[in-house]
């Protein structure tokens, strides 16, 4: 019998697994994933603050996952003009996320930890006071595992989850991106985000240099990602007359959580089993973006087992993160009720808030609630040149705050 079965082997398993044998964890581990190739398919844009990897333990290898690195952003409104937010220094890199995870995956297998690939858990239950895990492998067919803790590491897909009673992740975004050559006027050190009903219906687009005249092109789009993609590629007036004899190098397809965690990140059905990474909705609201989370969940869950105090994983994750997560969610939630015509005059006030300067001056990309915080102490007289909006704020505050 297994002492700890981890499902899924992305960077919220994989970990997962390293905090505990950082830790000095000794009990027998196994991790299983559903895929042929670790890393694949990729589902993820590759922004990553340099500050967040630092937690992953990889800059030995980073020569090998890092295609370039950026210390700025152009936010492009529905009117075409845009904010510009840059650092004296970079602050995030883009990544590839397939030779990323395969760095987490190697350090796993360095250590004797046994990763299980084409083995698909398709069933969880208990029995005689244990988790019996139902894996269909490719070669063997289905086989049975007895383990006395699970950790669900599933990503996006929640369907395990869900059968376990952990509820569902409430917004889930379709995404899809290109990665391209043949994009003019790129500034290499930027990351260009457009939002707008044009571009995206529940996020934004993206365009993300990678260096030699690459980038990746991508949106996420609640009704119909492909075909606003299309028209930003090929008709949006701000993108179409850069791009000439674009070559696409390859299609990335994914899905983008923007709801926040869920409640409950662990269970015991006489035994403990928890939830990590995108299974447990771990993400920004804001972006979607979940690496940096990722690494900090895995501290706290690894810590939560060495001492066998399971409940303090979920109680220590609200307590850390959950004031972040409120205004980030306040924060997506107002935006997503915005027109056009009023994310038109939010750039106003934006701009003549300071925004720019703010952020360059706290130069914070993940835990974005200072910004908020500092713009708005600062800045809130602006709202009330514009009622409308001043009223969703209260609205969506609200809501956020009761419900």
């Amino acid at each position: 019998m297994t002492d700890i079965s981890v499902v899924g082997a992305g960077p919220a398993g994989l970990k997962t697994v390293l905090e505990l044998l950082k830790r000095g964890y000794d009990g027998e581990i196994i991790l299983f994933e559903e895929h042929k190739e670790i890393g694949r398919p990729v589902h993820c844009s590759g922004v990553v603050s340099l500050k967040g990897l630092k937690s992953f333990y990889l800059k030995e290898m980073s020569n090998k996952y890092i295609q370039n690195c950026v210390s700025g952003a152009k936010i492009f409104f529905p009117n075409g003009k845009s904010l510009f937010v840059k650092a004296d220094k970079n602050v995030a890199a883009i990544i590839d996320r397939g030779l990323f995870d395969l760095s987490l995956y190697y350090k796993v297998i360095d250590k004797g930890i046994p990763v299980r690939k084409e083995n698909k858990v398709v069933d969880i239950g208990i029995k005689n006071n244990k988790f019996r895990i139902l894996v269909r492998d490719r070669s063997k067919g289905s086989i049975s595992y007895e383990s006395e803790k699970v950790i669900l590491a599933t990503g996006v897909n929640d369907i395990l989850s869900q059968k376990m009673g952990f509820g569902k992740n409430e917004k889930v975004i379709p995404s899809l991106q290109y990665e391209v050559e043949g994009v003019k006027d790129l500034d290499e050190d930027v990351v260009e985000i457009y939002i707008g009903s044009r571009y995206s219906r529940g996020l934004f687009a993206w365009i993300i240099p990678l260096g030699d005249n690459m980038a990746r092109i991508g949106l996420a789009d609640l009704v119909n990602p492909l075909e606003r993609l299309r028209y930003f590629i090929g008709k949006d007036p701000l993108v179409s007359s850069r791009i000439t004899n674009l070559k696409i190098k390859s299609v990335l397809g994914g899905a983008v959580i923007t709801s926040g965690p869920k409640k409950e990140l662990y269970k015991t059905f006489e035994r403990p089993i928890f939830l990590i990474g995108d299974s447990a909705g771990q993400t920004k609201p804001t972006t979607g973006g979940g690496i940096v989370l990722i690494g900090k969940a895995a501290e706290l869950l690894s810590e939560s087992i060495i001492s066998e105090k399971y409940g303090s994983y979920q109680k220590k994750w609200w307590q850390e993160m959950g004031n972040e997560i409120s205004i980030q969610l306040f924060l997506r939630k107002f935006l997503d009720s915005l027109s056009d015509k009023e994310l038109v005059d939010i750039f106003d006030i934006l701009k003549r808030g300071g925004f720019e300067e703010i952020s360059v001056k706290i130069g914070e990309m993940d835990f974005q609630s200072k910004i908020i915080k500092k713009f708005g102490i600062k800045s809130f007289y602006l709202f009330l040149k514009h009622p409308r909006i001043l009223s969703k704020l209260f609205t969506v505050f609200i809501k956020t705050l009761f419900i």
